[in-house]
């Protein structure tokens, strides 16, 4: 059974190649996203800053399975706060809440999150629990460029009747604001990810 977050990462990460190793990161805290901010992914999915509201960021993708068009209202944890969709109605976005990052970011930080949310197979609703853990601090290669990026590893894990569990890496790197990689190491946890290029906004 395939389940949902593979499809909330279609926004913001990214696929594999190979890494090699860094400099150990200090702590590095939330970026400051701008309008503008630009990042293209090989599956096609082009995830923007379009606007501010208040002191959160407004994004959109080309590719959002659970509202096309839409724009999402994120904090400064890039967690989706909000969403309207594309008339500017309020709208319930199933990843309301989730957490892939826990700003300021440093190697052996971690957190966890228990989440209901929908399944890809489209057969309703499952709880699931998600643990991080930011296991290192080293260079990536992508078809963007090499960046020294946060190696996140990332395990979900099902809490209702049917069990599963899945596991990948994602690297989060702060030349570009975003991830830029993703390798899955488990069938069903969705894609492979790479950054392919990416534009950064101006003050």
């Amino acid at each position: 059974m395939r389940h949902v977050l593979g499809a909330c990462l279609a926004l913001i990460v990214a696929a594999s190649v190979g890494t090699t190793n860094a400099q150990p990161a200090a702590v590095t805290a939330a970026p400051t996203w701008k309008v503008g901010d630009q990042w293209t992914y090989s599956t096609g999915n082009v995830s923007r800053v379009v606007a501010m509201d208040g002191e959160m960021f407004v994004t959109e993708a080309t590719i959002d399975r659970y509202c096309a068009a839409c724009r999402i209202s994120r904090n400064s944890n890039w967690i989706p706060i909000k969403a309207v969709d594309k008339d500017g109605k309020s709208i319930e976005y199933a990843l309301i809440g989730f957490q892939l990052l826990d700003f300021p970011l440093s190697v052996g930080k971690e957190w966890s999150q228990e989440m209901r949310l929908p399944l890809l197979s489209g057969d309703g609703w499952q709880n699931f629990r998600n643990r991080f853990k930011v296991e290192k601090f080293e260079e990536v290669k992508t078809k963007a460029g090499t960046f020294k990026a946060y190696r996140i590893n990332w395990y979900q894990e099902s809490l209702g009747s049917y069990r599963w569990n899945g596991q990948s890496d994602m690297w989060w790197s702060p030349d570009t604001r975003s991830f830029v990689k993703r390798k899955v190491y488990t069938k069903g946890f969705g894609d492979e990810f790479e950054l392919v290029s990416f534009t950064l906004g101006k003050e």
